[in-house]
């Protein structure tokens, strides 16, 4: 879909010099012309490619862009007077300033792609948002996605209003087939639309075997650890590459997906009853993510839609190469991330994506879900991400992702030597490049290492214990926090993410 019309943004014919010659005099009129034609040539250049800039854009250049938005909604039209409820009237002149006066919110009561009638600037916002989104997460490493909605809600709504896309196309269906992960939000998701959930459970220890893969192909060494495949490059008696070979994924002791047991779930409920197909790419060490090539492959062997929570896996190697694979190789319908874990912006917001079509693709999950969502729709979250985008530039995005990658390396060396002088050891999980977690064998009370971490300013670390029990949703957790039922040690996570300094990490080790 293309952006709405649109008239020149950052137009400088305020210092054009027959007007403004008189006041300043025309050299100078002309200089600051130019700095105005400037300003307008980087809008213009993101409005006609849809990208983010290859360089960040100063503050000042992102506020006045949003200023120039609010100026073509009608609350801030100088001769509009409203006459409706819906008019985008705020008392506050503070929270005014807040939201850039941009106050008609994104969307229409059909449809929260929709463009407004009375706020086109809004709805430029609203369509811009997602497509910087968009050359986000192809820049991240997924090429195959397709279209993307920003919405102003944060992923677990996000995902509810995912399954609900899946549920209004299948309509006897009942049952989400899912992964588990310990994370309360995800079971939520699912009871909010009233699914039934089918929980496959984690499997532990080393898993070589991987299923097939494509002609000639085995997974080796770095690329195991990226969930890649690397090519053999052998060939057939008559020059052809030789049939499917069994790839080797090793994933240490991470809380794994068990392939064959999520087959023998599909098979149990039955295909037909079964709304969608639910994995995970990012999450908390031990766990590793989903190997989402193999449950593509599945969920196009038996026709189920399958929706993943990538919520924050857009700054993975990892997770971004397996879903790029998992579209080239089989069926993924949705992506679901987080605006805040991804791009540093405040909570409150999720990007949706879908792969690019396949011919044999039945469903068209995203454009279900924008007319799903009832009423009109915050714009803040997408006036926070847009600003963001455009400040952070290509450049810096791509920094951000080195730097996280080289502050992994960093922790998790440094956590090698934390274990090994008290004795414990991090659990083997290659395929998991955001979090590491370590053992806590030798300490009586675990529970009591994490609370001694808060109260020294250390947030975020998280001590998993055993025997801890739950049910949501009406689907019971052993072992609660460790994503599995065969968890047999406590242990501690900390994670390498987006905008955490190393001088800070080396701070956290020394207490």
């Amino acid at each position: 879909a293309s952006l709405p019309f649109t008239p020149h943004l950052c137009t400088p014919s305020m210092l054009s010099s027959p007007s403004a010659g008189g006041l300043i005099g025309d050299p100078l009129a002309r200089a600051g012309e130019e700095c105005g034609n400037a300003a307008r040539r980087l809008v213009d250049t993101v409005l006609s490619q849809r990208s983010l800039p290859k360089e960040g854009w100063p503050a000042v250049m992102v506020e006045r862009l949003m200023f120039e938005l609010s100026s073509l909604d009608s609350n801030n039209h100088p001769l509009m007077v409203g006459a409706g409820e819906r008019e985008g009237r705020v008392f506050s002149q503070a929270v005014q300033k807040r939201s850039f006066y941009l106050s008609h919110g994104i969307g229409r009561s059909g449809d929260i792609t929709a463009e407004q009638p009375k706020a086109a600037g809004s709805s430029i916002l609203n369509k811009l948002s997602s497509r910087l989104a968009l050359s986000a997460i192809k820049i991240a490493g997924i090429r195959n996605a397709g279209d993307a909605i920003a919405l102003p809600v944060a992923t677990g709504m996000a995902l509810s209003l995912s399954y609900l896309a899946a549920a209004k196309k299948r309509p006897e269906a009942k049952t989400v087939v899912w992964r588990r992960i310990d994370q309360k939000s995800c079971l939520k998701a699912m009871a909010l639309i009233g699914a039934n959930v089918a929980m496959v459970d984690s499997r532990e220890g080393e898993v070589k075997k991987g299923g097939k893969g494509k002609k000639g192909k085995k997974t080796t060494g770095e690329a195991a650890r990226r969930g890649e495949e690397e090519v053999e490059g052998r060939e057939g008696e008559n020059g052809e590459e030789k049939q499917d070979e069994e790839v080797t994924e090793v994933e240490g002791e991470g809380a794994a997906c068990d392939m064959d047991e999520m087959e023998a779930t599909i098979r149990r409920v039955g295909a037909e009853h079964i709304l969608c197909v639910a994995t995970t790419t990012s999450c908390f060490a031990p766990r590793v993510p989903d190997r989402v090539m193999e449950v593509a492959r599945l969920c196009q062997k038996y026709d189920i839609p399958h929706i993943v929570n990538n919520a924050y896996g857009l700054q993975s190697d990892v997770c971004c190469a397996r879903l790029q694979k998992a579209i080239e190789q089989g069926r993924v319908d949705l992506v679901v991330q987080s605006t805040d874990k991804n791009f540093m912006v405040p909570v409150g917001g999720s990007i949706v994506f879908e792969p690019k079509r396949k011919e044999a693709r039945p469903l068209n999950l995203l454009s279900v879900l924008a007319q799903s969502y009832p009423g009109r729709a915050s714009a803040s979250p997408l006036i926070d991400l847009t600003m963001t985008l455009l400040e952070m530039g290509e450049s810096g995005y791509k920094q951000l992702r080195d730097e996280r990658k080289a502050l992994f390396a960093y922790l998790k060396g440094k956590m090698e030597e934390v274990a090994a002088k008290y004795g414990e050891r991090l659990l083997s999980t290659p395929q998991n490049d955001i979090s590491i977690a370590m053992t806590l064998t030798k300490v009586e009370e675990p529970s009591r290492v994490g609370a001694f971490l808060f109260h020294r300013g250390v947030s975020g670390a998280r001590v998993v214990t055993l025997g801890v029990s739950k049910t949501i949703a009406g689907v019971d957790l052993h072992h609660f926090g460790s994503h599995s039922s065969l968890t047999s040690s406590a242990y501690l996570t900390l994670a390498a993410q987006f905008g955490v300094e190393q001088s800070a990490t080396a701070g956290l080790l020394e207490v």
